[in-house]
């Protein structure tokens, strides 16, 4: 039905060109290989990165020795930005090794490489792997985020930054002082509903059910604690997660109607019975839609009218009296909210 075909399309979303040429082009074919291959590319990434950032402060740095400490102050933002968007994807590839399709004959087989047939060595292998994957990058990530989280608590609380605060900025600038710890709830959330969820109840109500309760307490605890300094921030974050929980909603409705359209079950169905139960296709398609367009429109509206309030702003920026020199004044900055949108696309 027409929800079947939204959902592949949207499947298709954001996924940073990862997939657009097959693994197997250069000897990277099979689930294992990709993600050996996942597990590999943040490392050679923030490898790269960290060689950009020597590079870079080598050539501006004119005299003195170089230090650990600048490097590492200087990248650890793009780190942990680069492993915020890394986060996701990876946490779906690894907890795609527990996902198995039942055949009528009782064996079962990989969804995502059904050359792998599950209870094998092939596929222990692969869950091995897939094990570590989780260990160290969706709990290892969730933990290190915590722990930095943990060790600035004081400098965020007090309003004196120190070194550490100010390299793990991206993680706390957003939200008010006493939910600077909120960056973890949001990785928490992803680690649920993308990682453990997939090995709950396959492909069953139940399954959507769970993740439909869960993005709803979320929603209620976002309502209620208002994490974010900027109102059109919590705005935005309310909206994506009312639309994620919107998604699950139709998913359930989705699942329902394929039990519905079987032969069998309508030819016992009145016809009161089905204008009753059989589910509007049309209506729910177009909810769906309008959802995930809103959220687009709605993120795009925002970020023009803080653009505009910031112009507005530094057209009356307060300056010194003897120096001239402009006062410096928090930025306004919408990046996690935009990347959380971005991550509950993926």
């Amino acid at each position: 039905n027409i929800l079947r075909q939204i959902s592949r399309a949207l499947t298709l979303g954001i996924n940073i060109g990862l997939e657009a040429t097959p693994l197997a082009c250069v000897g990277l074919g099979g689930y294992t290989a990709e993600l050996v291959f996942y597990m590999a590319l943040p490392v050679v990434l923030l490898a790269l990165l960290l060689a950009a950032t020597i590079l870079w402060l080598t050539c501006r740095r004119r005299r003195g020795a170089l230090t650990v400490t600048a490097v590492l102050q200087t990248a650890a933002p793009y780190f942990l930005q680069l492993l915020f968007l890394m986060y996701p994807l990876v946490t779906k590839k690894a907890f795609s090794a527990f996902s198995c399709y039942r055949f009528d004959d009782g064996r079962r087989w990989l969804r995502v490489d059904v050359a792998i047939e599950c209870g094998q060595y092939e596929h222990a292998r692969a869950t091995a792997i897939a094990v570590a994957a989780i260990v160290v990058y969706p709990v290892g990530l969730l933990v290190l985020t915590v722990w930095l989280l943990f060790l600035v608590r004081h400098a965020i609380k007090r309003a004196k930054p120190t070194m550490l605060s100010r390299a793990t900025a991206f993680l706390h600038r957003e939200y008010e002082p006493d939910f600077y710890w909120w960056e973890g709830m949001e990785m928490l959330r992803r680690f649920v509903l993308v990682g453990v969820l997939v090995v709950v109840k396959q492909g069953t109500v139940e399954q959507l059910a769970y993740g439909t309760l869960a993005s709803l307490m979320y929603v209620a605890l976002q309502m209620k604690c208002a994490p974010f300094v900027q109102l059109s921030d919590n705005f935005l974050a309310m909206l994506c997660s009312f639309g994620l929980s919107l998604v699950f909603v139709c998913a359930i409705y989705s699942k329902y109607a394929e039990l519905t359209e079987l032969e069998g079950i309508q030819l016992v169905m009145s016809v009161e019975q089905k204008a009753d139960y059989l589910p509007p296709y049309l209506s729910l398609s177009l909810i769906l839609i309008g959802t995930c367009v809103g959220v687009v429109v709605v993120l795009a509206v925002i970020l023009s009218l803080q653009l505009a309030a910031e112009a507005r702003r530094l057209r009356y920026q307060l300056r010194f009296v003897e120096s001239g020199q402009l006062v410096k004044i928090a930025e306004v900055h919408c990046t996690s909210v935009a990347m959380t949108a971005i991550t509950i696309i993926i």
